[in-house]
């Protein structure tokens, strides 16, 4: 979250902007940073933050290179357990089951 005021310094995984209305996931495939297979992961991951609820619905690709990342980075599965992340972003990876 480089330059941000909410939650500077903190990691996050790569995702959209928030959107008060739904949309498709044929949508969010097309917002997505690189043309890959996504699929939607089962499940809604509902939080809520102050006066927003969430509702997170997540798509996952797999890809066998590494693909360039402007402001990101790639990390083996077993070390994110020690990135610097918010409650949100720790629910968001046990979701996933990644955390």
């Amino acid at each position: 979250r480089i330059g941000s005021k909410l939650l500077n310094g903190l990691m996050e995984i790569p995702g959209s902007e928030w959107y008060d209305y739904k949309f498709t996931s044929n949508k969010a495939k097309d917002m997505a940073p690189v043309k890959l297979n996504w699929i939607k992961v089962p499940g809604i991951l509902k939080y809520n933050i102050s006066n927003y609820k969430l509702e997170i619905r997540f798509l996952r690709a797999e890809t066998k290179k590494e693909i360039d990342i402007k402001y990101g980075r790639w990390l083996k599965k077993n070390r994110i357990k020690f990135l610097p992340i918010s409650t949100l972003m720790k629910k968001v990876l046990d979701h996933l089951s990644l955390f």
